[in-house]
């Protein structure tokens, strides 16, 4: 992985982690796991290494060895964290949150899992595709079966600094419809390119999951109340446009569609695109057109043919050759052949 960082077990990430604060650089990306440790040792690796806020106790079967993983992009104030193990029971007691003075959120999405319970803000019943909140302020106990989640672990400040210090906690956050499934799809495709990007790029794209969570929390905060489209307008925008990347290649993708998984009206798309000077319809045509100048530019690798020019004009959404290659002469002053053969 670019940029990775995996810290020695005589350096636990854990203390840094627990505090949001890190030697590393904002976008460095972290990852520890049971891997490399001897079975035997691994819950008690995991105790100290990663839920250190927490008393893990391990619920595999007698005679299984229990195994984990956490990758972390570090942030300015907030965290983006992967997490995954085999089933585990924790504890956080009302001692541990006066002695470590941990003060931070976590606004977390269960990715996968069979069955799990929180008790934090009451008892809660946590499924599969759900976002639920975990205040470390407050005791907290959670039994899961094996699992995987996200996280983005907020301080207390950053929330209070953005939402005002009257802010209060909801009970649970809002689902699907709405900024939840925008929050859900940010979150999913950082870590889904987090280690192809670079440090800056990571960075951005943490900006992009705080800001979405923030606008989460102030929806939360009142019935019917909408998020501050001037405060989190850009990470609106970095999330249509990471929609439209990965669907142009579909011929039929358009505005209609990318409003739908956006979760707004065609209006409300068109006037998030005005802003950024730009039409939804000529930024669709746009990504199409920069993916295939990527695709008839690439080398092939070894033992593999490239593909045609009629097969990636298909690939990136041209359902018609001649607009293809119009379209492409029109954009880079050049044919798909020529771009494809240059002169020497």
């Amino acid at each position: 992985m670019a940029n990775e960082v995996r810290p020695a077990p005589d350096s636990p990430p854990h203390r840094r982690h627990a505090a949001l604060a890190s030697p590393h650089a904002p976008g460095t990306l972290v990852e520890v796991a049971t891997d490399p440790v001897p079975p035997r040792e691994r819950l008690d690796f995991w105790r100290e290494s990663v839920l250190s806020r927490m008393r893990p106790e391990s619920e595999v079967p007698d005679g299984a060895a229990f195994g984990g993983r956490l990758r972390r992009i570090v942030g300015h104030g907030a965290d983006l964290v992967e997490h995954a193990s085999e089933a585990v029971h924790a504890v956080r007691t009302e001692a541990m949150c006066r002695r470590d003075g941990a003060d931070d959120i976590s606004l977390s999405l269960m990715v996968e899992c069979d069955w799990a319970t929180q008790e934090n803000h009451g008892a809660q019943q946590i499924s599969a595709g759900m976002l639920y909140l975990v205040d470390y302020a407050r005791p907290v106990e959670i039994r899961r079966s094996r699992h995987r989640d996200m996280s983005l672990i907020v301080s207390r400040k950053t929330i209070h600094d953005t939402l005002g210090p009257g802010f209060t906690l909801p009970d649970q956050l809002p689902q699907r419809p709405g900024l939840g499934s925008v929050l859900q799809t940010l979150m999913a495709a950082t870590w889904r390119e987090a280690p192809r990007m670079g440090i800056d790029e990571r960075t951005v794209a943490l900006k992009a999951c705080t800001d979405m969570a923030l606008a989460l929390l102030q929806t939360s905060q009142k019935a019917g109340l909408q998020a501050d489209a001037g405060r989190f307008d850009d990470s609106l925008y970095r999330a249509a446009w990471g929609l439209v990347r990965r669907h142009c290649g579909d011929p039929a993708f358009g505005a209609e569609r990318l409003a739908v998984l956006l979760e707004c009206s065609r209006a409300s798309l068109y006037r998030l695109f005005a802003r950024h000077g730009e039409g939804v319809a000529a930024a669709i045509w746009s990504a199409r057109l920069e993916a295939a100048w990527q695709q008839v530019t690439a080398t092939a690798g070894a033992g593999t043919e490239r593909p045609s020019l009629s097969e990636i004009a298909l690939r990136c959404g041209f359902s018609d050759p001649s607009t293809f290659q119009r379209m492409f002469k029109r954009r880079f002053g050049l044919s798909p052949r020529e771009a494809r053969h240059p002169a020497n």
